[in-house]
C-alpha cells in the first residue's frame, strides 16, 4: 500500500526527502563546525560558504519539484505537504 501511494505520487516524495535529507546534513555541518568554534570565523571559511550554496540549491530543488508534484502527481494532498515542508524549510534557511 505505502509503496502504491509512492510510486503514485513520486515528485512529492522526491521533494520531501530532499528537504528532510538537506536539513538533517545542513544542521549536523553546522552542530559539527560550532562545536569546534569554526562555524562564525571572521572572514568566513570556505566550508560556510559551501554549506550556503548547498542549503540554497537543495531548497530551491525541493520548491521546484513540489510545484512539479502539484501539477503532476495523482493525490494533490501530498504535494501540497511537500509544498509546506519545502516553504517552512525556506523561512528557517533565510532566518
Amino acid at each position: 500500500m505505502l509503496g502504491g501511494a509512492i510510486r503514485r505520487n513520486r515528485w512529492a516524495t522526491v521533494s520531501a526527502l530532499i528537504t528532510v535529507g538537506n536539513a538533517v546534513v545542513i544542521y549536523s555541518v553546522i552542530r559539527y563546525l560550532d562545536s569546534r568554534g569554526l562555524w562564525n570565523l571572521s572572514p568566513p571559511p570556505r566550508v560556510q560558504s559551501m554549506v550556503s550554496v548547498w542549503g540554497g540549491l537543495s531548497v530551491l530543488a525541493s520548491f521546484a519539484i513540489a510545484l512539479l508534484a502539484v501539477g503532476k502527481d495523482e493525490s494533490k494532498a501530498f504535494a501540497a505537504v511537500a509544498l509546506c515542508l519545502s516553504l517552512v524549510s525556506f523561512f528557517f534557511y533565510v532566518q
